[in-house]
């Protein structure tokens, strides 16, 4: 298994894709900034399997015009976070990249980095269906997820935020 590393090196999540992928005896390839080239290159030369990536950079891999000039087809996984993935660039995404699996990472540094993960499954058939790839996914080992409203109390199983922030507006 190998990684491409094209997010800043200092960001938490870059650094937790890269150790977890060193301590499973993955390797990493490392570009020294993103684009969609280099990207696309890297992933061809080195028979690339995963990619962290944020939803623009997805964006820009799969519109850019010379994605047809690369084999990308060694990339398996892209785990993708900083912001929710549009409809129309995972359609988009889906398309050009047809053996690849979606994960939405959800974290920050004060979550030393990831809190939720939401499964590739739920980007595609019944989980896409129901909606849940807008979702953040489910806590991830050692995290507690609790939703709560403006006075510290937990919200309902199952309310969308859209239904809870109507409901208190």
């Amino acid at each position: 298994m190998s990684e491409i590393l094209a997010a800043p090196m200092f960001h938490l999540a870059n650094g937790a894709a890269m150790y977890s992928l060193l301590l499973s005896r993955g390797s990493n390839v490392i570009v020294q900034g993103f684009t969609p080239d280099a990207v696309a290159a890297a992933i061809q030369n080195h028979r690339v399997t995963d990619v962290l990536l944020v939803p623009t950079m997805i964006q820009m891999l799969v519109d850019h015009p010379a994605i047809g000039n690369h084999d990308l087809s060694s990339l398996k996984n892209i785990i993708y976070g900083a912001s929710p993935i549009s409809e129309a660039v995972l359609d988009r995404a889906a398309r050009a990249l047809p053996h690849v699996q979606f994960t939405q990472a959800y974290g920050m540094t004060e979550l030393s980095p990831i809190g939720t993960l939401l499964h590739w499954k739920e980007h595609i058939g019944e989980g896409r269906r129901k909606g849940r790839h807008r979702g953040a996914g489910r806590a991830t080992l050692g995290c507690e997820v609790r939703v709560v409203d403006e006075n510290d109390q937990p919200v309902p199983s199952g309310t969308s935020a859209r239904s809870w922030c109507e409901a208190t507006t």
